[in-house]
């Protein structure tokens, strides 16, 4: 039996799902036992047309090839779909114009994509500069991906390093035509390969002007204090929390880091004691995705690890972990 459990779409609001699935059983029967995601040799931009391994036909059991485009499209799943209609209206348009937030940034189609818009001039880029994308030697994938982009640059394309400050941990497309914003997409999956085939990752796209207006006015700030940390986090931008509702759009709140220490604090108790509350419920539930449960500090992990040991509320969720993900379940406190 064949369920769709797509395109998880309600009004102004479209989500997508990357798989997870590279450890897992349906992994192996779909590519074998071996987890190729880019050829032995070559840069990051390379043509995923191209066989990436075998794996044994269900059938026939006979080895036949597979393709990294093939791979691609199975283990990023609604993620990878979303993330590329973007990508291609954009391209696809020429009254289109893509801002872009990234900090991990390998997958090759999307380099090739930015690339191509950029010898269109309709792109502009704020990339990560951490030591884990940038060094002097070039060689790390974001600086090969810049030496492309910046080689095909017209008038209009733009990319600009920056990591805020420890790293500037942002995924973003902000949609604009003749400079009006008309939506975006963010998220937790990164434009990488890990991100997008390896993680379990999420992205959502708002078809919301005003939510869109908002991040294209936190871009440009950015873009204005060359990614300084300490003057955005100064910004009334970064000090409060937008909420959002129309017909279309439900009851939205979103904020924009770096934040002052105060409104940090902020975001994380209300969050805390939105948690408490679902505890308290006999059929309350959580849903959660975060990283580093087991060592994070903070409000928001001690709220987490109690509703573990509750057998009435629901709690579940995963945690991306130096130890790989982990899976958290109702009514334990274990992995």
């Amino acid at each position: 039996m064949t369920i769709d459990v797509v395109p998880f779409a309600k009004g102004n609001i479209e989500l997508g799902f990357a798989r997870g699935f590279v450890q897992s059983q349906a992994y192996v029967r779909h590519f074998g036992p071996k987890l190729v995601l880019k050829p032995t040799a070559g840069g990051v931009i390379f043509d995923t047309s191209k066989v990436a391994g075998k794996r044994a036909d269900h059938e026939t059991g006979a080895q036949v090839d597979f393709t990294f485009a093939e791979e691609f499209d199975w283990l990023g799943f609604t993620a990878r779909e979303r993330v590329f209609e973007i990508l291609n209206e954009v391209l696809k348009d020429k009254t289109l114009h893509v801002d872009m937030f990234a900090y991990d940034l390998n997958e090759p189609d999307v380099a090739r994509i930015m690339c191509e818009l950029a010898a269109k001039g309709r792109i502009r880029v704020i990339l990560d500069n951490a030591p884990l994308h940038h060094d002097a030697t070039g060689k790390k994938a974001e600086d090969q991906v810049e030496k492309a982009f910046n080689a095909k640059a017209k008038k209009g394309a733009l990319l600009v390093r920056g990591k805020f400050k420890r790293f500037a941990h942002d995924k973003v497309f902000i949609v604009s035509r003749a400079g009006k914003p008309l939506k975006v997409l963010t998220g937790s999956t990164n434009f990488s390969t890990t991100g997008m085939y390896v993680n379990s990752n999420h992205v959502v796209i708002f078809k919301d002007a005003n939510i869109a207006k908002t991040y294209k006015d936190v871009f440009e700030k950015a873009l204005a204090v060359n990614v300084s940390g300490p003057k955005v986090a100064k910004d009334p931008l970064a000090a409060k929390e937008f909420p959002f509702a129309s017909a279309k759009t439900p009851q939205t709140e979103i904020s924009f880091a770096p934040h002052p220490d105060a409104t940090a604090a902020q975001i994380l108790n209300d969050l805390t004691a939105r948690i408490n509350q679902e505890g308290k419920k006999t059929s309350g539930s959580v849903l959660f995705a975060v990283m580093e449960l087991g060592t994070g500090t903070g409000p928001v992990f001690p709220a987490l690890k109690k509703l573990h040991k509750s057998q009435d509320i629901f709690s579940y969720g995963i945690s991306d972990t130096t130890d790989g993900i982990q899976l958290y379940r109702p009514g334990t406190s274990d992995s």
